[in-house]
Parts: C-alpha cells; structure tokens; sequence
C-alpha cells in the first residue's frame, strides 16, 4: 500500500515537471513589461503578418515567434525581434520607419498624407528600385516603400546606435588658420650669386666714378651696370634689394664658405608659392643637431619657375653659431604662415572623393544629409569653406566615412545623383 502511494507521488511530481518544462519551453517572460513570447499556433500559420519592428511583411511559420499586448498579436520575422519589442512595446507600435538597420534612407517618416507629395517608391534593401505606385520589389519581394519629396536625401541613424559607432560632430566656425609649411634644404655653396653680387658692385663702383663725366666710356659701363642689375633680378633681387647691395664694399663671402652666416638653397612648390615671401621667418634643423633649431629669414625666391619640379629656388640666409652647419649639410625647414581668420572645419569633416568635396551636415536626432562644399586653405587641423556652409552648421568629424559607405550601399548616392543601376518602372506592353 505505502509502495504504490510512493508510485503516485513520483507520477505526480514527474508530471507537474513536465508541465512546468513545457510552459517555459512556449514562451519566456520579460521581467519589464510581464509580456510572455509564443510560439505561432496552428491555426495562426500560413498567415500574413507585419514585423512590428522591421516592417518586414512575411508568412507565418511553426517557427514564428508571437507576443500578446493589448488585446494585440505581433509576430516577428527573424530573431531577436521578438525580444527587442518586449523591452519596449509602444516603441515599435507608434514608430513607422524600419528599425532593422541602424542606418536607413529616409523615406518618410509617416504614412502618406494629402500635404506630403511621394516621388516615387521604393525597397529598402534595393533603393535602385524605383516605381510610380505602391507594389512588391522585383527583386526581393519586399513591399515597396514610399520616398517623399525634401526626405529622399537624408540618412537616419538609431540614436542608441549613434555613441556606440562613435559619430561626433562639431560646429562650423571662424578660426584663425596658421599653416605650416615642411620643405627639404641644404646649405649652398652659391657661387653664381657670389659672382653676381661681385660683378654688380664693380660695375656700380665704376659707374659712380664716371657718372657725372662726359667720356667715351660712360655708355659702356652702364650697359654693364644695367647687365648685372637684371642678372641679380632673375636671382629674386628687388630694386630694394638692390639698393641695399650698393651700401656693400664686396659680395657676401658667407655664400662660397661659411661663417657666422650660412645660405641655403629649398625648393618651394608651386602650390606654396603664394604664401611663401621674402624677410618670413624660417625654423631649420639638422640630423647633425637633433636638438638643435637654427633661425633664418627668406632672402630671395627666383621668379622662374623649373619645369621639371614646378618649383622655384628660394635663398634663406642663416645665424650659424659656433660655424655648426657645413657646406652641403642637408637640412629640414619649417615656415609658419599666418593666413588670418576664416569660416573653417575640422580636417576630419571633409570627405574629398576627387571630383567634389562633401561634408556630412548633423540635423539632429541622428538625422544626415551630405552637402558639397568648396574649400580653399587647408591646414593641419583645420579647412577654410569657401561656399556651402554657414557659422554654427553641425558637420560629422568622426564616423562620417562610415555614414558615407552607408550612403552608397543603402542608395543615398542613388537617390542624391542617380543610381547607375536603377530600375525603372515596368510599362505595360501594348
């Protein structure tokens, strides 16, 4: 008798086991919002349902997975959404747009209203696609989706996504650029401007002793003093300059050996040529002197360029303590130009593909838009705008290249300038 009590207790206690298996084996719980996910029932199969949060439209299997809120059914298409919708239920019951992607092409962000013009509709996984009606993807199958006028161009990112894929943006401001400018040099052993300096003072020093003579000679020796005054101009001599010469007994010694004074020889490229002047200041150093920086000041820029190097031979003059620096020592140079205050932004905003240059305007609430800009000096850290932009526009510096590749896959570029593989509307055939 106690046997088979014992027997009736264990059947029991197996039984309740199972059951209670079975229970948590069909649904699980959320602790939030106390809503319980299923699986479909039979009869709920071969239904069609709207994924709640792809808004995907698909057929219900025996592997759907379902959720009951507020006298509602919502059925999920692939894993996952089931328990992204039980954290928060009313999200994803009052928003339209697709939460499949973190990114996504704006393509309105309500249902169609009589004071929102659609341009045409599309799938969002083949944004190429572009049809004058509603209908399904000829390529996937999907529902098409509408794109309204003035939101065809904006990218939108899940703002729970934005801090986690590191998109920062700074605003457009006026900032007071300073470029630096890194050229190779060596110091000069210069004897054709030794010579031209030699052969100026001497035919200046004859011409002041027959000036004011009336001899045969006089015509002679100004030809050769005008000679000498224009081969010290192609050499970058100014008339200023040249002035300054005539107060000298005899031509700079410091440009055939070194002194107190060293020359050396950089070429300027000609992008740079428009920054770089004559009396700028110049910071050289030497691996001979890691530690060492040598101070000098740009004497002559030779107002021909070299057609091979699109360069021009710049003439700087050095302070040379302690007659450290040597004929054909090799040198790196640092300019600082000052270019005055301009509307800029950070090196990092500007995406320049070749053909144009793009920023990536911040609107807010992680929506994007691509805006083209001209931009002209450009700095270490900073890049002058030309047009495009105005003070206080908020441009993506961080995660912008990966707003722009999201742009090319999901059919931004398409949808800013045409979509090389854009398939048009099917015509009836007559």
């Amino acid at each position: 008798m106690l046997k088979h009590r014992i027997e009736k207790i264990f059947l029991i206690c197996i039984f309740l086991i199972s059951a209670w298996m079975f229970i948590t084996s069909c649904g699980k719980k959320d602790l939030h919002t106390g809503h319980s996910i299923r699986i479909a029932t039979p009869d709920e199969v071969g239904k069609e349902a709207i994924c709640p949060v792809t808004k995907n439209k698909f057929k219900i299997t025996h592997e759907t997975k379902a959720v009951d809120y507020k006298g509602q059914t919502y059925y999920f298409c692939c894993p996952g959404c089931d328990t992204e919708f039980i954290k928060e239920p009313e999200k994803f019951i009052t928003e339209v747009e697709p939460q499949s992607r973190p990114f996504r092409v704006v393509h309105g962000a309500k249902a169609p209203t009589p004071d929102k013009e659609i341009l045409y509709w599309t799938c969002s996984m083949h944004p190429q696609v572009r049809q004058n009606k509603p209908g399904k993807c000829p390529v996937c199958g999907m529902e098409l989706i509408p794109v309204y006028k003035a939101e065809e161009d904006k990218i939108v990112v899940d703002e729970k996504k934005v801090k986690q894929l590191g998109i920062k943006s700074e605003p457009v401001k006026i900032v007071h650029l300073t470029k630096k400018i890194r050229l190779p040099a060596k110091v000069a052993y210069d004897n054709e401007l030794y010579l031209a300096q030699q052969e100026y003072l001497s035919s200046f020093k004859n011409w002041q002793q027959i000036k004011d003579t009336d001899t045969e000679q006089k015509s002679r020796i100004k030809e050769a003093l005008e000679a000498a005054e224009f081969r010290l101009s192609l050499l970058g001599y100014t008339q200023q300059d040249i002035q300054e010469l005539q107060k000298f007994a005899e031509p700079d010694k410091n440009l055939i050996y070194p002194g107190e004074k060293v020359w050396m020889h950089a070429e300027i490229y000609e992008y740079d040529l428009s920054l770089i002047k004559p009396g700028q200041k110049v910071v050289a150093t030497t691996p001979a002197y890691p530690s060492e920086k040598f101070t000098g000041v740009v004497q002559f820029i030779e107002p021909v360029l070299n057609p091979q190097t699109r360069s021009a031979k710049a003439r700087i003059v050095f302070d040379n303590p302690q007659r450290k620096l040597k004929l054909e020592m090799y040198t790196d140079l640092e300019i600082e130009v000052s270019l005055g205050k301009h509307l800029s932004i950070p090196q990092t905003a500007l995406i320049d593909t070749g053909t144009r240059k793009v920023v990536y305007l911040d609107l807010g609430q992680g929506r994007y838009k691509m805006q083209e800009v001209k931009t002209g000096f450009e700095t270490e850290n900073y890049v002058q705008v030309l047009s495009g932009l105005k003070v206080g526009d908020m441009v993506v510096t961080d995660g912008n290249f990966m707003l722009d590749s999201q742009s090319t896959l999901t059919g931004g570029q398409a949808l800013l300038y045409g979509a090389a593989e854009e398939i048009h509307p099917v015509r009836d055939k007559k």
